[in-house]
Parts: C-alpha cells; structure tokens; sequence
C-alpha cells in the first residue's frame, strides 16, 4: 500500500537512454520532490542515519552532491577508457570531447562518478538537469562525460560524498548490480 507506481519513460530504442532519463530528470517524474536521490543499482545504501540528516549534511552548501571518482580525474582521461572498452559509439564520444575542447573545457577539471546523486529541485539545479539531458541527448549516453562540463559551463558548486564507491564507506557500497 506504500508504494506508488510510476510508469518509466520507454520512447527511446535504446534502453539505457530509457532507464537515464530518469537518472538525469529527477524534477520531471517527481515534481512534488523537493529532493531526489538517485542510486544505480549497483550500489547500496547503508547510512546509518535518515535522509533528511544526510540532506543536512551534504547539501549545506550546495545543491547537488554526488562522489569524485576515485580513478581519474578529467573527462577526457575517461573518454580514453570508454573508447578502449566500447562503452558507447566511438564517433558520437569524440566529437563530444572535441567540441568540449573547442568550447574552452580545461584538462584535469575533475571527474564526478554519477552513481549517486543527492540533489534539492532550485531552478538551478533543474537547469542544469535539462542541460545535462541535453548532452545526453544529442551526444554519449555516458553522463560522466558531460557531468562535469555542464558542471562548469553553469557555474554550479557540488558537494562531494565521503570515501569512494571503489572502498567500503559508511553512506553507500557498490556491489553487484540488483
């Protein structure tokens, strides 16, 4: 009875950019939420305190916390490995890189990993959403490509989790994908 149903988005012919949408367009499908939380499912939630405590914390200054990776860090180190293992169309991933490089993106700018993603609905955050799904969009459905440089183009400050999803922590653990 505590459950609500909601029908997913399925008018793209690629699944993944089905199940992303959702990811990136929080504000869309909850538009009552002043705040989401999205988790891939691969990871799993283990704070040992409520949400609003974790709001409190991560989203003191500002709207959007999500975990630095802990590989690399600059999108363009990561399109070199979602070239080498073929995560996405070749071609549409370079021209990304490339019209960011020509747009000014600075090597070494960070590189967020977006498994999980704490957001509060402002207008801002809601631009920078639709910005991002923009990417996403006419671009890699790899969304930590565009992450960073949406990022930076709007001027929005993040928030980054403690630790790494790569090593236990006390927030979140990546497991096997349920």
């Amino acid at each position: 009875k505590s459950w609500k149903m909601v029908k997913i988005h399925d008018k793209f012919s690629d699944p993944c950019r089905n199940a992303k949408i959702h990811k990136i367009l929080p504000h869309v499908y909850f538009p009552e939420c002043e705040y989401s939380l999205w988790v891939d499912g691969s990871v799993r939630v283990v704070f040992p305190f409520d949400m609003e405590r974790l709001i409190q914390i991560y989203l003191k200054n500002s709207d959007i916390a999500v975990f630095k990776h802990s590989e690399r860090k600059c999108i363009y180190d990561e399109f070199k490995i979602c070239a080498e293992r073929k995560l996405d169309d070749i071609n549409k991933m370079k021209n990304q890189i490339e019209s960011y490089q020509q747009q000014g993106y600075p090597k070494n700018n960070g590189l967020s990993e977006c498994s999980v993603i704490l957001r509060r609905h402002t207008q801002k955050i809601k631009e920078f959403n639709e910005a991002w799904w923009s990417e996403i969009e006419k671009n890699s459905r790899r969304d930590q490509l565009s992450f960073d440089f949406v990022r930076h183009k709007l001027g929005i400050e993040v928030s980054y989790f403690a630790g790494s999803l790569r090593a236990e922590n006390f927030l979140f653990n990546r497991g096997d994908h349920l």
